[in-house]
């Protein structure tokens, strides 16, 4: 399935789990946002979660996973647990990113001493995300 496709699926997931969530933290989320993900969201799409379990231990779409966490720092989360949380995440990504260039400089057997290490930054699920729906807005 493509990427748009898994997407839709995806905003039918978070919209479901913030529909069974407590009042209290759907009061939190802005009804643009909730509107966004039912206007764009798969309608034929099965959601299979079951809310008798913790949220944590169901198989969700790694997308669904992305965009729920982007809810809990935009939304529900302190001003200084998102920073914290930011500030964290983009270090793993670095390293994750370095890491990833020094594996493909050694398998080319490359000498690390003599190149000089670029980081090339991808487009990120959030940011795919923005652009979807700005794409969908015609903006």
């Amino acid at each position: 399935m493509n990427d748009m496709g898994e997407m839709k699926k995806a905003f039918a997931e978070v919209h479901d789990i913030l529909k069974h969530s407590e009042l209290e933290i759907q009061e939190k989320i802005p009804k643009k946002f909730l509107d966004m993900l039912e206007e764009n969201e798969d309608k034929n799409y099965i959601i299979n979660i079951d809310y008798d379990k913790d949220i944590n231990n169901q198989k969700l779409l790694p997308y669904t996973r992305d965009i729920l966490a982007m809810v809990y720092t935009d939304y529900l989360c302190s001003k200084e647990e998102k920073e914290k949380f930011l500030l964290e995440n983009e270090k793993v990504i670095e390293e994750q990113e370095t890491q990833q260039i020094i594996e493909k400089n050694k398998a080319m057997g490359e000498n690390l001493n003599n190149t000089s290490i670029t980081l090339i930054k991808k487009e990120k699920w959030y940011q795919k995300i923005i652009k979807f729906i700005f794409d969908k807005r015609g903006n």
